[in-house]
């Protein structure tokens, strides 16, 4: 009888139907084999009572051997399959040769024999069960054959079953064939039904594994890109953290491309602004040693359609080049020539476009549009703080220069004081007595309005007398008096103003008065003789051509003419 080259049952190997069944037919034999190692027991009970008295030591023996083959088999699982199926098939075939020799046709031979070709056929298959059935067939023949000619002793009840008629073999021969042959074609026809299931079951776990596998890997690509966009998020973050406290544009570009690069993980990212005639986009930084290079040669590139960023400049959109290969706009640059992708941004704050950031990969296919949404975010909250960064420079530039123009003004109002009250002067020295060996220290603090010095305090003291605190105290001191002094001047000089006005408006009185030109000469040159820093006053009145005076009018102090 042939086997089957199948896989064994029991190997590690991928799983299949073939395995499968495999799985369950050595489940069957293991079945088949405790349940006949324990009811043969009981058979070999009875046969060694029957033959012993009979002192039949040969069948006796074979029938001992059998047993004791059969439990080996059953114990010993590690024995191959194949060869467990055959011992039990020999161990059948045997006991149905024996019972035909020994009972012939009223035996049970017959019985073992069909068993062992329906076991052949349920644990090897549809051919060795046709092979084991065909070999039983061709056994009884010879059997009944050697029997019916005397070749072969007949069995001591053969008279009662006519086991020496050849007609009685030939019948019982066609009932094993016709029995056998339904046996074993159902039992195929089972198995295979049982083994079309099996691989049925098993192409819908595999389709199942395979659609379970897809779903893991759509999950896992969502779950990547979930955490992509987690990091772009906080990224975009940690980037408006950071322009908020940054307005100097230049610190500001360097730190965000900078942030950017590492945030990313990209190959390239570089900031350019347009100059103030608005032709060219300027590099203002850029990551790297092809940055450095680049701001060392001041790189700039054309507004216009000649590269990405000229591009998103003028169209004022975002621009991108999976593959910049087949970019026809693209720059060539030869300091980045690892660039497979690119975007070009373009920096608008209050509807102006200050310039453009580029962000580079060295990944084909590198960004998608929620990149540009992310990105753009990122490239408007940086236009935004340019220009809130120059708006602040531009704003202190002109509080620098209100403050210069303000101590200036402080500076002049102070030193027209002086010419015109003198030198101002005030001296106190204290009624105690001081130690004659006392040491004497200097101190000059100045007098500070707006940061402008309008004069000096000089203290006197004994050396290390004045503590922390005191010295504190004198500051306010000098603080308050600055700002008194300022108060009298600004008093002084409103004052001043109101009584010139009020010599104006009575000048103008009495020019409303007068009717003779000489009078009112007279009155112009007695106003301007009140003033304290004038000594004379004279007023002529000449023709065009330069010829004598027609009148002459002076004015001199402390009396008039």
């Amino acid at each position: 009888m042939s086997g089957t080259s199948s896989p064994q049952p029991g190997q590690s190997g991928p799983a299949s139907a073939v395995g499968e069944a495999l799985v369950l037919k050595e489940r069957i034999l293991n079945t088949l084999l405790r349940g006949c190692s324990i009811l043969g027991l009981v058979v070999y009970g009875l046969v060694l009572t029957n033959l012993y008295p009979r002192h039949l030591w040969g069948i006796l023996t074979a029938y001992t051997i059998g047993y004791v083959w059969l439990v080996t088999i059953t114990l010993l699982r590690k024995i191959p399959y194949t060869f467990r199926v055959y011992s039990f098939l020999v161990i059948l075939y045997v006991i149905g040769l024996g019972g035909l020799f020994d009972s012939g046709l009223s035996g049970d031979g017959k019985a073992f024999l069909l068993v062992f070709s329906a076991m052949a056929c349920l644990l090897l298959g549809l051919r060795a069960g046709m092979i084991a059935l065909g070999f039983s067939v061709v056994t009884m023949a010879v059997v009944g054959w050697g029997m019916s000619t005397g070749a072969f002793p007949l069995p001591p009840v053969a008279a009662m079953a006519n086991s020496g008629t050849p007609t009685e073999w030939g019948a019982s021969i066609a009932i094993i064939l016709t029995v056998g042959m339904i046996i074993i074609v159902s039992m195929a026809t089972i198995m295979l039904g049982l083994t079309q299931s099996l691989d049925k079951s098993h192409e819908l776990i595999t389709k199942m594994e395979g659609q379970q596998a897809g779903l893991e890997l759509a999950v896992n690509q969502r779950t990547e890109d979930l955490q992509h966009r987690l990091v772009q998020l906080r990224t975009a973050a940690e980037i408006s953290q950071s322009i908020g406290g940054e307005l100097n544009p230049q610190a500001l570009l360097e730190k965000i491309i900078h942030l950017i690069q590492d945030r990313f993980g990209l190959y390239y990212v570089g900031a350019f602004l347009v100059d103030e005639d608005g032709k060219f986009a300027v590099l203002k930084a850029g990551t790297g040693e092809a940055g450095a290079k680049m701001l060392a040669a001041r790189h700039r590139l054309e507004v216009g359609a000649t590269s990405m960023i000229g591009w998103s400049i003028l169209n004022r959109k975002a621009r991108i080049a999976l593959d910049v290969g087949l970019d026809a706009t693209r720059f060539n640059n030869p300091n980045l020539p690892l660039t497979r992708s690119e975007m070009a941004l373009p920096l608008i704050a209050h509807d102006k476009v200050l310039g453009s950031l580029t962000v580079q990969s060295s990944s084909p296919r590198a960004f998608d549009e929620d990149d540009i949404l992310v990105m753009q975010g990122i490239a408007d909250i940086l236009a935004t703080a340019l220009e809130n960064g120059r708006l602040f420079q531009e704003t202190q530039k002109n509080l620098d220069e209100i403050e210069a123009l303000h101590r200036q003004y402080l500076s002049e109002a102070w030193s027209e004081a002086e010419s015109v009250m003198g030198g101002l002067h005030v001296s106190y020295e204290s009624s105690e007595t001081r130690p004659v060996d006392a040491s004497v220290e200097s101190i000059q603090i100045p007098l500070l309005l707006r940061d402008q010095v309008i004069g000096q305090v000089t203290l006197e003291t004994n050396a290390g007398s004045l503590s922390a605190e005191d010295m504190a105290f004198i500051d306010s001191i000098t603080t308050q008096t600055a700002l008194a002094l300022e108060n009298a001047r600004l008093l002084e000089e409103t004052q001043r103003r109101a009584r010139q006005e009020q010599t104006l408006n009575e000048m103008s009185m009495s020019f409303s008065k007068a009717f003779r030109v000489e009078d009112i000469l007279k009155i112009a040159v007695q106003e301007l003789g009140q003033l304290p820093s004038i000594a004379e006053v004279s007023v002529f009145l000449e023709p065009a051509d330069n010829q004598a005076a027609v009148s002459s009018v002076s004015s001199g102090s402390p009396s008039n003419n």
